[in-house]
C-alpha cells in the first residue's frame, strides 16, 4: 500500500519556505508606486533648451538592513543627465519627501553624499527616507508620495518635484523549487481607487500530494 503522507508534508514544508522567502524580501511588497520612472526636465530662465533631465522613481518601502546601515525607509532613486556646459550638483540636504497627508520624512540617508555631474555626463543618487522609530507606515499616509529636490546648474539653483501614487493589484507568485510542481502563493490587492479587486482562486491538493 503506497503512502501519500510524505509528499503532502513536503508541500507543507515548501509553503513554509516560500513564506520565509517573502519575509526575507528587501522591499515591503504592499507599497508600489507609479509612474516608474518619472521624467522631469530642468530648464533655466531665459533658455528654451533643457539644462538637465532628471529621472526619478520610488523603488519601494525598504526593510531595515543593519549591516548596510539602511533603516526602514522609502527608497528613492534619482538619475541626472547634464545637458549644460556647467557642473550640475544636488545636495542631499535639499532632497525631501512628503506623504499624501503632507507629513515630511526625516532627512534621508544618502550613501556617497553630494551628487556632482559634469557637462555631458550622467550620475545617480539613492536616498533612504527613514520612518521615525522604524515603524512602517507609522502615522504616515502612504497612498501618495512627493519628492522634492534642488539642482544647482553652475551657480543657478532650480527646484523641482515629482508626485507618485501607490498602486494596488491582484497578483500571485509562482515559486518553483525544481521538484516537479509549483507552489502558488496568492496576495490580494486593489488596482488604484474605485476598482474592486478580484480574489484569486484557491487550489487544493489532490490525492498523492500534487497541486493543480
Amino acid at each position: 500500500m503506497r503512502k501519500t503522507i510524505a509528499p503532502i508534508a513536503s508541500v507543507g514544508m515548501l509553503a513554509v519556505l516560500a513564506g520565509a522567502m517573502i519575509g526575507c524580501a528587501t522591499y515591503d511588497r504592499r507599497y508600489q508606486y507609479l509612474p516608474r520612472p518619472l521624467d522631469v526636465p530642468v530648464a533655466m530662465a531665459g533658455r528654451d533648451d533643457r539644462a538637465a533631465t532628471v529621472l526619478v522613481t520610488v523603488a519601494g518601502v525598504r526593510k531595515p538592513d543593519v549591516e548596510a546601515g539602511i533603516p526602514a525607509s522609502v527608497e528613492v532613486r534619482l538619475r541626472v543627465e547634464n545637458h549644460s556646459d556647467a557642473d550640475v550638483a544636488l545636495e542631499p540636504a535639499t532632497f525631501k519627501l512628503f506623504t499624501a497627508g503632507l507629513e515630511e520624512f526625516p532627512p534621508p540617508v544618502v550613501p556617497g553624499g553630494t551628487l556632482v555631474v559634469a557637462p555631458g555626463e550622467t550620475g545617480s543618487l539613492v536616498a533612504y527616507f527613514p520612518f521615525p522609530g522604524g515603524a512602517v507606515p507609522g502615522a504616515y499616509d502612504l497612498d501618495g508620495l512627493n519628492a522634492r529636490w534642488t539642482l544647482a546648474v553652475g551657480d543657478a539653483p532650480t527646484t523641482a518635484s515629482a508626485t507618485f501614487t501607490r498602486q494596488r493589484e491582484d497578483r500571485y507568485d509562482d515559486y518553483r523549487f525544481g521538484i516537479g510542481f509549483p507552489v502558488l502563493i496568492y496576495s490580494h490587492y486593489h488596482v488604484g481607487r474605485g476598482h474592486r479587486g478580484v480574489r484569486a482562486p484557491h487550489h487544493h491538493p489532490r490525492p498523492g500530494g500534487r497541486i493543480h
